[in-house]
């Protein structure tokens, strides 16, 4: 249920970003096991050959988003000059995705949806054995 689940959001996000004119070409976004996805070779693909382009449209950047996150609830508390973070500009990302989850008309909705509900795959939350696994 939960991988058929994970797939329709693999679906809608495709859809969403050629919307805002991405190019897809050859690749499809798929569910590899629950929990992880992954973007796969869906013909061959040529030597040179564009296979994606994603328009500043479909992508958060921390410069786009960096002075309304900013502004955020989250953001006024993290600018406190008491409050220390190590990684700040990933703070504020995070504060930005927080706003636009809690947004029911939010431009990024079907993208949020589609992230994974658990991050134990992303290199950030890896302890520092894994962490060592992967750079050696």
């Amino acid at each position: 249920m939960m991988e058929d689940e994970d797939q329709t959001h693999c679906q809608k996000l495709t859809q969403w970003i050629k919307d805002r004119g991405a190019i897809l070409n050859k690749i499809e976004l798929k569910v590899l096991r629950p929990g992880h996805r992954g973007v796969i070779a869906s013909a061959p693909i040529s030597k040179d050959e564009e296979i994606l382009f994603v328009p500043e449209t479909a992508i958060i950047t921390l410069k786009k988003i960096s002075r309304i996150a900013k502004m955020s609830r989250i953001g006024i508390k993290m600018q406190d000059p008491k409050v220390k973070l190590k990684m700040k500009d990933q703070c504020i990302l995070a504060a930005y995705l927080l706003q636009e989850t809690w947004s029911k008309k939010s431009y990024w909705k079907v993208y949020l949806e589609a992230l994974p509900k658990k991050m134990g795959s992303f290199p950030a939350f890896f302890n520092k054995q894994k962490r060592e696994e992967i750079t050696n």
